[in-house]
This record gives structure tokens, sequence and C-alpha cells, in this order.
């Protein structure tokens, strides 16, 4: 079974990617700013600084078809500290998916 997030609608769209940095408000004023909407659009965010639940509806509220949210090697792994068993970070051979089901 494909990775998802619970309680959220499924389905099959297609349409224009934004990218949204974490999903937070913050960046959708960033992007409101600049008068990029996503509105209609797929947004993508990073995983990260806040619960999943509130990209998704933040995501919702400025009008996006979908979400996608992916895990940044920066944010998720061997770049923040030791690395599993040593200590709690990714190793660089660890697969994104793998990651991402967990």
């Amino acid at each position: 079974m494909p990775p998802f997030n619970g309680y959220t609608g499924s389905g099959d769209v297609t349409a224009d990617v934004v990218y949204v940095n974490y999903g937070l408000i913050d960046d959708y004023r960033v992007l409101d700013s600049l008068g990029v909407s996503v509105k209609g659009k797929i947004a993508i965010a990073r995983y990260g600084r806040s619960f999943r639940g509130i990209k998704a509806r933040e995501a919702e509220r400025h009008g996006a078809i979908g979400l996608i949210i992916y895990s940044d090697p920066q944010d998720d792994g061997y770049f923040r500290g030791d690395v599993y068993p040593t200590g709690r970070c990714v190793r660089p051979s660890a697969s994104s998916a793998a990651r991402s089901s967990t």
C-alpha cells in the first residue's frame, strides 16, 4: 500500500505544482505577497516544523486540489547529526520512500 495521510480524501488529480516550503500559514502569506496562488494546483511541502494535518488544512484553505509532503534530506537525515544506531538521524543509504512511510 502506498503511503498516505489518514482521513484525507483520495483521488487522481493532474495540475501544476507549487512549492509551499513547509506549508505553514506564514509560507502562504509569503506566496500571497508574491502573487503566487495554489488555487487549482498541487502544493508540495517539506515535512517537518508542523503536524501534517496543518499542511493539509492550509493547502485546502488556499484552494489546492492536492498536496505532496516530502522529506528533505537537509531536514531528515545525515546532515543533522549522528546516524542510527549511534544517533537518531537517517543513514545516507536509507531510501526516501522508507523514511516517508514510517
